[in-house]
């Protein structure tokens, strides 16, 4: 009598780590938490973008002048489409305080669900551990931490757009969100041209309708507002801030500083039109690069599946010649239906059913404890074809391999470290064209705060996966180190620094065009090999 063994793994290695290291992750982010609200408590944040929002929300409910009023001790106006201040009309029922611990709270949470969307971007596990334990350390890079300490949208904005993006082709409804991203914040606009040059005019146009949309509802709804801002508001630049000091860290501050000028005019106008062509070129291009070699990947292992065209074992089976029952059966000489059975000399399951020819975990045997109608054929006209007489444990001899021999795929039992590649997954194809999009826009825009790139994360997790770790560290460090605030930026000091502050003044935008950079070569790269 056989008997099947079950092998078991007790918990003990990896498998026993993970309550310690899920533990110990947990903790990691508690404290991480504490020490960014006891700073906050410290230092007494205002978090004044929070407070405009309230602002705006308020001065929709009330029906008063949307870009007419200014808040907090910076004087702050309202810089948002009129459908932003729709959004952000439940902010006006909320108390400064309430609203404020609000903010922190959903930013954390949004931080977190970008760190899980940053590794299905690179193809890494985003197992719980792993998420938390990168929630905890992103919070201090410089971007994050000012959105979550001035109560900024941006983690909102990036976690629409790169769930949109990263979803398969073709999902239902994709584009919807990054049209509805762009609607609040127009540098997302160009994610829609970035669909539409990568062939995928579906999502482009519905990012375009959803987009248009949100206008029209503003319109609508905000029709004295609407007309405001996109007659004369979206044009005053510098109604949102100076482009020249140290916190706008786009194109424009770059060249502001650089040449010592508070408006730079076309010395920056002719680079940003220069760049947004390039940067959004080097995107589309690499992302369809990427496109055709995983077409080319998948198409090179249908030729070498042996399953694909050509069965091997459709024209001679191994177990013919072997089987004690293929010559001396009493169903072969005496059976007065063997000669007319559709089934005797070709069994559809023969090639429809590589396995059952030979078992793919086994060395030349059958499976001794098969249950009996593994060799059964199916019933016609009331006739039993069979090619073997019925199983029974004393007419089939045993076989060495026994059921423990048999190896069962199970996902759920092979390890991952964290940080490691998930099994059966992979990088996204777009993970490169899409940070190459939402660099070249902050790069291009007059006006990109430190705080809105948030970008750094994804891109320091696609550093990780692709390049190692040196490289993300090295990412990482540039986005900690906080070098614009520590050079002289008082009063017009910032037009005024020395050749090597420079880099230190402007050490996001030197990034983005690096960026930029490594496209240009791993593009050229490509079009060498092919």
């Amino acid at each position: 009598m056989l008997q099947r063994k079950v092998i078991t793994r007790s918990p003990t290695g990896a498998d026993a780590g993970r309550p310690l290291a899920s533990a110990a992750a947990a903790a990691l982010l508690a404290v991480s938490l504490a020490a960014f609200a006891a700073l906050c408590v410290l230092q007494r944040a205002p978090m004044a973008d929070a407070l405009v929002y309230r602002a705006e929300g308020a001065a929709v409910a009330h029906g008063t002048d949307l870009y007419g009023f200014t808040v907090t001790e910076w004087r702050l106006p309202a810089t948002y489409p009129p459908f932003a201040a729709l959004l952000f009309v439940p902010a006006a029922w909320l108390a400064p305080p309430t609203l404020k611990v609000v903010f922190v709270l959903g930013n954390t949470v949004l931080l977190a669900v970008l760190v899980r969307l940053s590794f299905r971007l690179a193809g890494l596990s985003a197992r719980l551990p792993a998420v938390c334990a990168a929630t905890a350390l992103t919070l201090w890079l410089e971007p994050v931490f000012q959105s979550v300490l001035f109560g900024q949208i941006n983690l909102a904005l990036v976690c629409l757009i790169l769930w949109d993006l990263s979803r398969p082709p073709g999902a239902r409804g994709r584009g919807l969100a990054l049209g509805i991203a762009a609607g609040v914040k127009l540098t997302p606009v160009l994610f829609i041209a970035y669909l539409m040059f990568t062939g995928r005019r579906r999502e482009a146009g519905t990012a375009a309708g959803t987009f248009a949309g949100t206008v029209l509802l503003g319109a609508f709804l905000l029709p004295a507002a609407s007309v405001d801002f996109w007659t004369r508001r979206l044009y005053e630049t510098g109604r949102v801030g100076k482009p020249w000091i140290v916190d706008n860290q786009s194109l424009q501050g770059l060249i502001a500083r650089v040449m010592g000028e508070p408006s730079p005019g076309p010395a920056w106008a002719l680079p940003a039109a220069a760049v947004g062509c390039a940067g959004l070129w080097l995107s589309c291009t690499r992302t369809t690069a990427a496109a055709k070699n995983t077409y080319a990947a998948r198409a090179s292992h249908a030729e070498k599946d042996p399953y694909a065209e050509k069965d091997p074992y459709a024209e001679k089976d191994p177990y013919a010649e072997k089987d004690p029952y293929a010559e001396q059966s009493l169903y072969a000489e005496n059976a007065p239906y063997t000669e007319n059975a559709p089934y005797t000399e070709k069994s559809p399951y023969a090639a429809q059913a590589p396995h059952v020819a030979k078992a793919p975990h086994t060395s030349g045997t059958m499976y001794a404890s098969e249950p009996p109608h593994a060799f059964e054929l199916p019933h016609t006209s009331g006739l039993p074809h069979m090619s073997r007489p019925p199983y029974t444990p004393g007419t089939v001899p045993a076989s060495t391999t026994t059921y423990v021999s048999r190896t069962t795929y199970a996902p759920d039992r092979v390890p991952v470290r964290a940080g490691g590649a998930a099994p059966g997954t992979g990088p996204h194809p777009d993970r490169w064209g899409v940070l190459g999009t939402a660099f070249t826009a902050l790069l291009v825009s007059p006006i990109s705060w430190s705080h809105h790139w948030v970008w750094c994360v994804p891109l320091i997790a696609v550093l990780y996966a692709g390049h190692g770790p040196r490289p993300a560290a090295a990412v990482a460090a540039v986005f900690t180190a906080r070098t614009l605030w520590l050079i002289p930026h008082q009063g017009d000091l910032d037009l005024r620094l020395p050749w090597w502050q420079q880099p230190l003044a402007s050490p996001y935008p030197l990034l983005g065009l690096l960026v930029l950079a490594q496209l240009s070569a791993s593009s050229s790269s490509a079009s060498r090999i092919r």
